[in-house]
């Protein structure tokens, strides 16, 4: 199981891991201040002994953390552009075959589009622990992932934002979406 938190939130740093603490807390069974977070040399983060592992993402207004008892996960949440006019600016990170998907659409889904491709890419990243490396443009997870990567993906539009998360393994495991007061298993 994934629980996947996906909430509005800022990009100051300090209040997310306070707010990824507030989220957490109740699954390890402690108060936010004994959520043992750790932030790794490469700025990964890490719950010590806990037999969990965490990824965070923010984004102008949206914040996201997943937190996975399966295995290493990464997150990644964007608030949909405008538009994508910026496209061809991406190819250090998008392939070749995600930048033409996103401009098969309609000119006023290529900001959608886009976001699902880079979320996806960044998400894959987090798992990873790898950052936007130069690799990144000969893997296409849009619109059909590379069928000889051992990585599921799950994506989602809530309200003005993509939210990607990726998994190793040929399935991602169910999925709990919690939003403000609610929660989903998708």
């Amino acid at each position: 199981m994934i629980d996947l938190w996906v909430e509005p939130g800022d990009d100051d740093r300090a209040s997310a891991h306070r707010w990824l603490r507030e989220r957490v807390a109740p699954l390890l069974r402690v108060e936010p201040d004994g959520v043992p977070l750790h932030v790794d040399d490469d700025g990964g983060l890490s719950l010590l002994a806990t037999g969990f592992h965490v990824s965070l993402s923010h984004h102008r207004a949206w914040r996201a953390v997943a937190v996975s008892a399966d295995g290493p996960v990464g997150v990644d949440v964007l608030t949909v552009p405008d538009d994508a006019d910026f496209i061809d600016d991406t190819a250090l990170v998008l392939s070749p075959e995600e930048i033409a998907w996103v401009r098969s659409h309609a000119r006023a889904q290529h900001g959608a589009a886009f976001a699902e491709c880079w979320t996806r890419k960044e998400a894959y990243a987090k798992l990873h622990r790898t950052g936007l490396i130069a690799g990144l443009p000969t893997l296409t997870f849009r619109p059909y992932p590379v069928a000889d990567r051992d990585v599921a993906f799950w994506t989602t539009r809530v309200e003005d934002a993509f939210v990607a998360m990726a998994a190793a393994g040929a399935l991602m495991p169910p999925v709990r979406l919690h939003r403000r007061a609610d929660s989903l298993v998708v």
